[in-house]
């Protein structure tokens, strides 16, 4: 019998994009998803700094739409309005590091997934050390699933 070697399946592509700095499609799709969410995010909760002072007024006329639309059994949270202001920079902050992790990552930098994974670890623990407020399991998968599936990236990234 002849011995075959245990040679392993690569890419015909593969060698080309690392030749020439082409990112994959994937990893393109996973950057476009975090530029949408963290991006939004970001922008939200600057807003939330700047208009802190007229929370508790934007929250009172939300309440009394959503009573109006919807009836009394509606419960509109004055969650956002307790938080202090440092929270919401900080959210800002931490979103804004996701965002610019995921840019380095576009541009096939190693630093950006060491970026990115920092500020997603943080984002999961500040909500509970900050605000007491219960562990987010379900962010928790997605935030391991984002992380694993840009690991996956990490050899064609310098």
């Amino acid at each position: 019998m002849e011995e075959q070697e245990n040679i392993p399946y690569t890419d015909p592509e593969e060698p080309n994009r690392a030749a020439t700095g082409e990112r994959p499609s994937w990893l393109m799709v996973l950057c476009i998803l975090t530029f949408i969410s963290s991006g939004i995010s970001c922008l939200g909760y600057f807003l939330f700094t700047g208009i802190y002072s007229s929370l508790p007024m934007i929250m009172e006329q939300a309440r009394d739409m959503m009573v109006s639309i919807y009836g009394d059994k509606v419960d509109v949270s004055q969650a956002l309005v307790v938080q202090p202001r440092m929270y919401y920079m900080l959210l800002c902050l931490l979103y804004a590091a996701s965002v610019t992790g995921a840019a380095f990552m576009l541009g096939l930098r190693k630093v950006g997934f060491h970026i990115y994974t920092v500020a997603q670890a943080l984002l999961l623990v500040a909500p509970v050390l900050f605000v007491h407020l219960p562990f987010d399991v379900g962010g928790l998968l997605v935030t391991v699933a984002f992380v694993l599936l840009y690991a996956t990236f990490l050899k064609q990234m310098h």
